[in-house]
């Protein structure tokens, strides 16, 4: 064989190997670190963002913690994880049974979230459904304890006001830092400025990977795909901005369109008055935004607004000055209060 015909055959001799190891590579398991790992051992005596729940009896309690499900006698003591078997799968959601004899809970040890349940002591775990295309979360038993709900199937809405809600700063906090909120026109003209200048113009910088509102839509997202439905809701902070930033926020998993539909249609459900708000069809109320440009090209022009229209009525968005059916201006906001403005002196007595 001459030299050439050595390397070709070479060639494809390591072509072949690969291809045979290729083939026998075992398929992706869950539980299974990859990569390089090390084990860190600690002591906790405290945990957040947990779900728990009191067996029947009132004698023990179940967990979640980091991926993992634990008991605990209900009086304290040695917390014993439950799932520790099930390596770095996460786990989440216990629910106990009616009879306190089994745990329902949710894992991705199959490669989604999905339902599982297992005995009171964690023995013999096993899933109730396994779909890669269906992810769940939050189950609930069944007074009699014959079926279980979870959050997607069950129709149900979450409304996690992602302003404050997830763990870490408020998310509300990011939208200051974003931009320079307290100089906005539009807020200094219909806020007044005790109740947004202290905590928009003394601004906190982080990084935006300490912010949670990213993964609450996600959990948003999953919920939606799962039968369920999602709602804004602003805590009140900030007026006016604060629903279109609870918009952008679910926009970050949902897209444009899913974010712009969770504000209205799925709102509407929320509240029960789907068959008057939501959308805009025939027999419902006239109840809507008209604007300069469109969010389904950058959610951020939510707040790029030409005219409201409520109950009928169109006003311009800069000013509220009345436009039809009839004319006229807004006139003095009833927050303003002229005296507490004057900067001349005041006698004390």
């Amino acid at each position: 064989m001459n030299q050439r015909s050595a390397v070709t055959g070479a060639f494809f001799a390591v072509l072949l190997a690969g291809t045979l190891v290729a083939q026998d590579k075992p398929a992706w398991d869950v539980t299974q670190p990859r990569g390089k790992t090390r084990d860190i051992t600690f002591t906790t005596t405290e945990g957040t963002w947990m779900s728990v729940d009191q067996s029947p009896d009132g004698q023990w309690l179940v967990f979640d913690l980091m991926g993992h499900i634990y008991r605990l006698p209900a009086a304290g003591g040695q917390a014993t994880s439950l799932t520790q078997n099930s390596g770095i799968a996460i786990n989440t959601h216990p629910r106990i049974s009616p009879d306190g004899k089994l745990i329902a809970f949710v894992s991705d040890r199959k490669g989604q979230n999905n339902l599982w349940v297992m005995n009171a002591d964690g023995t013999n775990p096993r899933p109730v459904f396994t779909d890669n295309a269906v992810r769940v979360s939050m189950p609930v038993w069944t007074p009699d304890g014959q079926y279980l709900v979870v959050v997607g199937r069950a129709h149900a809405t979450y409304s996690p006001t992602f302003m404050v809600g997830g763990p870490g700063p408020w998310n509300e906090e990011y939208w200051y830092q974003d931009s320079e909120v307290w100089k906005d026109p539009k807020t200094r003209r219909f806020m007044p400025w005790m109740q947004f200048i202290p905590q928009s113009r003394e601004r906190m910088l982080r990084p935006t990977t300490d912010y949670s509102f990213p993964w609450i839509a996600q959990g948003m997202a999953d919920i939606i795909a799962a039968g369920g439905y999602g709602a804004i809701g602003a805590h009140g902070q900030h007026n006016g901005l604060g629903s279109h930033w609870e918009t952008w926020m679910a926009a970050s998993a949902l897209g444009p369109m899913g974010a712009l539909e969770v504000a209205s249609l799925h709102g509407a459900r929320f509240i029960g008055k789907e068959q008057d708000l939501g959308s805009i069809e025939g027999g419902k109320l006239a109840d809507f935004m008209i604007l300069n440009s469109n969010p389904l090209v950058d959610i951020r022009n939510t707040a790029d607004i030409m005219y409201v229209v409520k109950g009928g009525v169109v006003y311009d968005d800069e000013t509220l000055n009345e436009l039809w059916p009839r004319q006229r201006t807004f006139g003095t906001g009833r927050w303003v209060i002229p005296d507490a403005l004057k900067q001349d002196d005041k006698p004390i007595r």
